[in-house]
């Protein structure tokens, strides 16, 4: 099977309340976005990863798909995995639920 991984976001350095409600807020999100992706493309095994996790993997996957909260970082992960395709999971479009 092939590996896929969604990358949630990168390492927030600060603990202040404002930060601890976005980490809690955006929990429900990465669940969302993971079985949807999960149901979508049922040929990969997924797992949620931070940046700073990604980047630490010794092999590659086979699919990175990056969270809205990530996708500035899409070109610094295309230089780190160049044979890797990577895609941007966007709902921001989406109404609310």
């Amino acid at each position: 099977m092939k590996t896929g991984i969604f990358i949630t976001e990168m390492d927030r350095l600060d603990f202040q309340g404002s930060a601890l409600i976005h980490a809690e807020a955006n929990g429900d999100y990465y669940k969302k976005a993971l079985l949807d992706l999960q149901a979508k493309q049922p040929d990969y095994s997924w797992q949620a990863a931070k940046l700073s996790e990604l980047f630490d993997t010794a092999t590659p996957p086979d699919l990175i798909v990056v969270s809205r909260n990530a996708a500035a970082y899409v070109d610094s992960i295309k230089q780190r995995f160049p044979s890797v395709p990577v895609e941007v999971y966007d709902t921001w479009a989406e109404g609310k639920k």
